[in-house]
């Protein structure tokens, strides 16, 4: 099977939704599909490199209110190329620039569709980094959620990581069928760089702490402020703790100055980005006691996947997909409650017994959330559009037949 994937965000973009995808792309490869990629040429393309996986990167420009997002533009050398490749079916990774190129091509070559839904972008937590506050926010979320269901009913198929999100898009009125697929990663057959976990050791002086671990992008939907306040409440019932916040974004340095006024700037470390291999390989994981979440934004977050894989405790808000993630593995929150925060993360810090339990369900948990069956659900789904196309196109030829007789 041939598989066109139309990103607005990929390598060398590093979150969730790509790490996911890059996964699942090699996962196809593996089982002998072939791979195409077309998504917006950002700052360190020309390095991007993945086994059996071809990828085309359009022309680009950021975007205005989020630099760090490129937008892909039209480029004539892509029909070319899509002509050569001759796709079986198109897969769309979110409504932006891209995204909306592949769902014209794949109604203008009468190819079926399927569309991912990731994220919300037109909830409050996105529009706050926009600076859409208070007034007009109402306005501009309706206006968002109509172009968010005109795109998405364009598509054969909506795919979503939770039945919450399922629910929701119903709710809002989509009219498409759509399916749920778990996001799913691999990593668990990564070989651990003991030097490089020494060094990153040595580097923060982790050797005797508790670790706390957040990991993603650091910009405002993601709510990390809470984290910190809850933090500063933790240490002071437990002063060999740490948090280590794993991520770039433009709330960095808004962030730093928070956890200055406050007094901790020896215990709270900003690692930085690291790619999702350098995380594992580090050993970051497996340095944690306990992963927190404050985001409310979160559909199926990749990050709380890979801390159960790796036997996390979760601290998380009790906010959309997460609900579904967290059992008794770990514990929902108020998102906003630095209290509650602290008192749930202490609670697991300080008891050796919870912290194992926890431990074990978590990587039960994370079973679910396998790369092969995420990629056998997606091949399933394209194999019946693609059969569907095929019978359509023959009872049409055969009327044809017909009339003409």
């Amino acid at each position: 099977m041939k598989i066109a994937v139309f990103a607005d965000m990929f390598l060398p973009h590093v979150d969730g939704v790509t790490n996911s995808l890059v996964h699942l792309t090699q996962e196809f490869v593996k089982q002998g599909h072939e791979v195409l990629v077309i998504t917006p040429k950002a700052k360190g393309s020309k390095t991007v490199k993945l086994k059996g996986i071809k990828i085309i990167f359009l022309p680009s420009i950021p975007a205005v209110v989020y630099p760090e997002l490129m937008l892909g533009m039209f480029s004539r050398e892509l029909f070319s190329v899509l002509k050569k490749f001759s796709p079986d079916i198109v897969h769309i990774i979110g409504p932006g620039t891209v995204g909306s190129i592949g769902l014209f091509y794949s109604k203008l070559v009468n190819i079926k569709s399927v569309a991912a839904f990731h994220g919300y972008f037109m909830e409050p937590e996105y529009l706050r980094v926009w600076g859409i506050k208070n007034r007009g926010v109402g306005t501009v979320q309706k206006m968002l959620w109509s172009l968010a269901k005109t795109f998405y009913d364009r598509a054969d198929v909506v795919v979503t990581p939770s039945s919450f999100v399922k629910n929701d898009l119903l709710g809002h009125d989509f009219s498409g069928p759509i399916n749920v697929i778990r996001n799913a990663v691999n990593f668990l057959n990564v070989e651990l760089y003991k030097e490089q976990q020494k060094d990153f050791i040595k580097k923060y002086s982790l050797s005797k702490s508790k670790i706390i671990l957040y990991v993603g992008r650091v910009s405002l939907e993601k709510n990390i402020e809470t984290l910190i306040k809850s933090f500063a409440i933790v240490i002071k019932k437990i002063p060999d703790s740490k948090l280590l916040i794993v991520g770039g974004g433009p709330d960095l340095k808004r962030l730093q100055k928070l956890v200055s006024d406050l007094n901790i700037k020896k215990q709270v470390i900003f690692s930085g980005e690291l790619k999702n291999l350098d995380l594992v390989r580090k050993g970051i994981f497996k340095l944690a006691k306990v992963f927190v979440t404050a985001s409310h934004s979160e559909v199926q977050p990749v990050s709380i996947i890979e801390a159960m894989n790796f036997g996390l405790p979760i601290v998380a808000a009790h906010s959309r997909g997460l609900v579904e993630m967290i059992h008794n593995n770990g514990y929902l929150v108020d998102g906003d409650n630095a209290d509650e925060f602290s008192d749930k993360i202490s609670k697991i810090l300080l008891d050796a017994k919870l912290q194992k339990e926890m431990s074990k369900s978590s990587i039960q948990l994370a079973k679910e959330y396998s790369i092969a069956n995420s990629a056998k659900q997606h091949l399933e789904l394209y194999r019946k559009l693609i059969t569907e196309k095929k019978e359509r196109r023959s009872v049409g030829k055969y009327l044809k037949s017909k009339i003409n007789l």
